[in-house]
């Protein structure tokens, strides 16, 4: 395959889900040829009218597919009308016959009603796929047949037309036993124009079935199109529509002439035919009982000619049709006649629109990068050709001031129901391998962005979308006619509607999208693709799923085979223990449950002791089942994590999140309040914007022997798997396979087997789980564990050994809050007045920057604020912010003995804090100073006051470079490094000098005090 053949990213992906889909529900899938000849792509295929396909040859990049017809795909026939069929409106014929035959029923059970499949060819024809049942399959069948225009005739079939010869056009045809035919959404070089199938109604897989007698009822009803009439060739001033070429377009003025006779036009205004005469009409006006006033045909011309000057009409000249209704109905203004002829649906502007009556799907009328056309989603599209163009509908764009009142009535519905409003912004939701899907990252294996994307729609996208979906002219007058020219759509309408999206009253508002059935809270489900109004979800699922229906009230045999199904899927896992396995099918329960408790979710957790052991193929599940992004790993830094958290919740729509390959502790005070916030807020990167949007995906991550820090623990569902062999990687026998492959293939089975676990415990009246804590995941964690147990799964969803109390930094943090009451007691204290206590480091103070040694020691901190403070080189002033957020999530939180709380706030609405004791644990004279090594003294008093630390007297002083906190006076039984007294077998004395500092430990200095450093720092 050359380089231009390779297929669209996405695209590939697209074919091959179609092709499974196809399979798994019976049909006999081929790969087609890649020479555009629309043949089967294996060499001699006659094999697989006999015999199944491998259907593991199916699971690479295909750029087309076929299925084979008859009896080896369940009885498919596939009924054709060509491209040159729909340019002669061949389908609003047929149905009308249906209708007077009495089996309309029938025809829209195969072309619109729920499990019709139809589709659009490259060429503009149509495919209608069905099954036959109750007899065999008869052959390829031509059912209807026209002769060739002249304008359509190559030079050998001139020199036949010549000899007397009829060329025949076929307009319609079946492909039945023995037959092939290609299927959306192949592309490509499948084709010979590179364009692709494109699926209009239905889904792969899905087709209606009919019996013998109803398939005969459709040849014969599609047999009302043979032997058509050619076009009439145009005579010299007629107005009759001229033949044009597929995809040429049709004025509203030549549209109506063709249509509409004499009379039509005529008599609604008075006038009354006098009489005929070899094929000339005369006419007389109104308000005259006899005589000829006008003509018609005269000379073989279809126009109007008049005699009189007593009419709206100027007398000796004569009008063509349009010319005529522009002049009695519209005062001659032939612009606002042609709009109004186009407005009644006269005219196909570059084409055709869709054949139907019924309206076509948003994404049908949307192009889409072909596979195999070269088209990669950083390229541009190639450019449309009549085929595509004529599956648009027509727009008018010429008066902003009428597009502006259009868009305000169909945004949001119709070609633009994919628009919605998401907060304050208006968003369009295209799918991956769509027009408009951008990926978030550069490289495939950096990262996976998920099934589907929200895009902002500024005025310009408004504008584009509408350009692409619609074939905009502008009526432009030639002469006497008015001409549809292609016309951009004025953006200024586009602009001044995005100013008022609260007044578009069909624009649906909309919280979240889906993509795999969800539960209303009710315990409905929503298996319907679209907008949900109950949950103002909207449902897209992917390209080629089909989940089997899920009864109302499972039985307990459905309920134990789902669960053996989900069993199977995890037989080659080694979890720890049923409750780390339970904790994982939560996990998978959980997307479906998003109405019925809603996010924000505990932090799910994948660990493992050692690389290679499944962590990552286990989070990938996950995204398989449901749809998700994929990041390689963690974000490095704070600022890194709210750019990536961003861009994922703003843009993305896979309910899955996992970023993978998590390495040291993971402390992050941003993401632990991600994960306790049902919405987030950002300013969007390099702009003013700022971005408020739900917080409604699971978190995932995964890592070797994890750390979790800060308050993620308490807010973090644990999974271990643990294969107890050195080299877990090379692990083989698995029942199924690669879990992952074996996932993709059996989809919709696993999301109805999560399905009916959920609709047994909906139809048990949704007992919920024993409550464990009153936290804001207690409703998720007891609905969790209510399903499991209804289920009869055992293990208890995060409960019992997986729950994760207390991270390593928690003793930091009590030893910080320690230092802090030590020195603050329960005043009440701003983080800017508290940081002012704390010292710097050596390098700090030895710069000659601080005057003074401050009361709380550097490493009082916890090691990540305190390492932040010794990078910067400018003191703690600069964690200012990171404290604040510390607090912000330890609020209320006890640490040993003490808690901090918020106070309010101050007159400059600056936060408050402070920091309470449990008071049954206090020394009511020195609050516990004894037996602590290595903290500072309680609160300094005032001038003059004593302080007593286990038989230590010291006198408090003025402090000069903190006055409001005196400093004790200097005294051999004081820190010479911070100035505070050393309790009792709590010291050291300098190894350089003998002073006494405080010693090794909790907030101890080590054994060199302030001026020997300073002095050794210097040499």
């Amino acid at each position: 395959m050359t380089t231009d053949q390779q297929p669209a990213i996405g695209a590939a992906t697209a074919v091959r889900d179609a092709a499974l889909a196809w399979h798994d529900a019976g049909f006999c899938v081929l790969p087609a040829a890649v020479d555009g000849t629309k043949r089967p792509g294996v060499g001699s295929w006659k094999t697989y009218q006999q015999q199944p396909f491998p259907r593991e040859a199916l699971t690479g990049d295909l750029t087309g597919i076929g299925l084979v017809c008859g009896a080896i795909s369940g009885g498919l026939e596939m009924l054709e009308a060509e491209g040159r069929a729909m340019q002669e409106n061949a389908l609003p014929q047929v149905a009308t016959e249906a209708e007077a035959r009495g089996i309309s029923a029938l025809w829209r059970r195969i072309t619109t009603d729920p499990g019709a499949y139809l589709e659009m060819t490259p060429s503009g024809g149509v495919h209608i796929l069905y099954r036959i049942t109750g007899g065999p399959v008869p052959g390829n069948t031509k059912l209807a047949n026209r002769q060739a225009r002249d304008d359509e005739l190559t030079d050998d079939e001139r020199a036949l037309v010549a000899k007397g010869r009829t060329v025949i056009r076929g307009l319609a045809e079946t492909r039945g036993e023995g037959g092939y035919v290609v299927v959306a959404p192949s592309g490509g070089p499948t084709h010979p124009t590179g364009l692709p199938w494109r699926l209009a109604v239905g889904q792969p897989g899905v087709v209606p079935t009919v019996t013998s007698d109803e398939r005969q009822q459709l040849h014969d009803l599609f047999r009302v199109i043979d032997q058509a009439p050619p076009a009439r060739p145009a005579t010299a001033g007629s107005d009759a529509a001229s033949p044009r070429p597929a995809g040429a377009g049709l004025s509203p003025g030549d549209d109506f002439a063709a249509r509409t006779d004499w009379p039509a036009i005529l008599e609604p205004a008075g006038w009354r035919v006098h009489y005929q005469a070899e094929g000339i009409t005369y006419w007389t006006r109104p308000g005259k009982e006899t005589g000829t006033s006008a003509t018609t045909n005269a000379n073989g011309t279809d126009r109007l000619y008049v005699h009189t000057s007593s009419t709206e009409f100027q007398p000796q000249e004569s009008y063509s049709k349009l010319g005529a209704y522009a002049v009695l109905y519209h005062g001659g203004d032939h612009s606002a006649a042609a709009r109004d002829l186009a407005a009644r649906g006269y005219g196909a502007p570059a084409g055709a629109a869709w054949p139907l009556a019924t309206p076509p799907p948003a994404w049908f009328t949307t192009p889409v990068a072909s596979p195999g056309s070269g088209t990669s989603q950083a390229s541009e599209p190639p450019s449309p050709t009549p085929a595509v163009v004529a599956q648009r509908p027509g727009l008018d764009v010429g008066n902003p001031a009428i597009m502006f009142d259009w868009l305000r009535a169909n945004l949001g519905v119709g070609q633009l129901a994919g628009m919605f409003l998401r907060g304050p912004d208006l968003v369009h939701t295209p799918r991956e391998g769509e027009e408009g899907y951008i990926p978030l990252r550069g490289a495939v294996e950096d990262g996976d962005d998920g099934p589907a994307q929200v895009q902002i729609a500024h005025p310009e996208y408004v504008s584009a979308r509408i350009q692409i979906g619609f074939n905009c002219f502008k009526l432009v007058k030639r002469g006497e006619d008015f001409v549809p020219t292609p016309y951009l759509f004025p953006a200024a309408a586009a602009k001044r509607v995005s100013a008022v999206l609260d007044e578009l009253p069909q624009l649906r508002r909309m919280r979240g999208v889906v993509h795999t059935p969800a539960f209303r809270p009710d315990g409905s489900l929503i298996d319907v693709p679209g907008y949900d109004p109950a949950t103002r979800l909207l449902y897209l699922p992917e390209v080629g799923l089909t989940v089997p229906p899920v009864p109302k009230q499972p039985t307990g045999g459905d309920v134990q085979a789902a669960v053996a199904r989900i069993d199977l899927l995890l037989s080659g896992f080694p979890f720890t223990s049923a409750h780390t396995r339970a904790n994982f099918i939560g996990a998978l329960v959980t997307p479906l449950l998003r109405a019925i408790c809603p996010p924000p979710y505990k932090l799910i957790a994948i660990g493992a002791h050692q690389r290679g052991s499944g962590k990552t193929k286990l989070a990938n599940l996950l995204r398989i089942v449901h749809g998700g992004v994929f990041r390689a790993e963690f974000p490095g830094d704070e600022a890194e994590l709210g750019k990536q958290v961003t861009a994922i919740l703003d843009m993305t729509t896979g309910p899955v999140v996992v970023l993978d390959n998590v390495s040291g502790v993971l402390r992050s005070s941003k993401f632990a309040g991600l994960l306790t916030s049902p919405d987030w807020g950002d300013r969007e990167l390099g702009k003013n914007r700022w971005i408020g949007v739900p917080n409604d995906r699971i978190w995932v991550v995964t890592g070797n022997n994890l750390a979790l820090g800060g308050d993620i623990p308490r807010r973090t569902v644990s999974i271990n798997i643990d294969p107890g062999v050195p080299r877990p990687e090379l692990r083989t026998g698995f029942a199924i396979g690669d879990p992952e492959v074996w996932a993709t293939a059996h989809r919709g089975e696993l999301l109805h087997g999560l399905l009916v676990i959920v609709q047994a415990w909906v139809a048990a009246g949704m007992p919920l789980g024993p409550e464990r804590s009153s936290d804001g995941y207690a409703r998720w964690t007891r609905t969790v564990e209510g399903i499991l147990t209804s289920a009869g799964i055992t293990g208890g969803f995060d409960a019992g050994e997986t729950q994760v109390e207390v991270g390593r930094d928690d003793d930091e943090w009590e030893d910080f809050l320690t230092a802090v009451h030590r020195v603050r007691g329960d005043q009440v204290w701003t983080v800017k007045e508290l940081l002012a206590d704390v010292e710097g480091h050596a390098g700090y103070i030895g710069a000659g920057l601080v005057a003074a040694a401050k009361p709380i020691p550097l490493d009082a901190l916890p090691a990540e604020l305190a390492e932040k403070v010794v990078r910067s080189g400018q003191g703690a002033g600069v964690i200012a912010k990171t404290l604040g957020r510390w607090l912000m999530n330890r609020d209320g939180r006890w640490a040993g003995d003490l808690v901090v709380r918020s106070a309010g706030v101050d007159r400059t609405k600056t936060k408050l804090w402070q920091i309470y004791a449990n008071a049954a644990t206090q020394d009511t004279q020195v609050q516990g100073l004894q037996g602590l090594q290595g903290f500072s003294s309680p609160l300094y008093a005032g001038e003059g006051s004593k302080i007593t630390t286990t038989g230590v007297t010291a006198t408090a002083v003025e402090n000069p470079a903190n006055p409001a906190n005196p400093a004790p006076a200097p005294d051999p039984n004081h820190c010479d490094r911070c100035g505070h007294p050393v309790p009792a077998l709590a010291w050291l004395p300098c190894d350089r000098c003998g002073t006494r500092i405080h010693a090794r430990g909790r907030g101890g200095h080590g054994t060199t005090c302030n001026a020997c450093l300073t002095e050794r720092t210097a040499s």
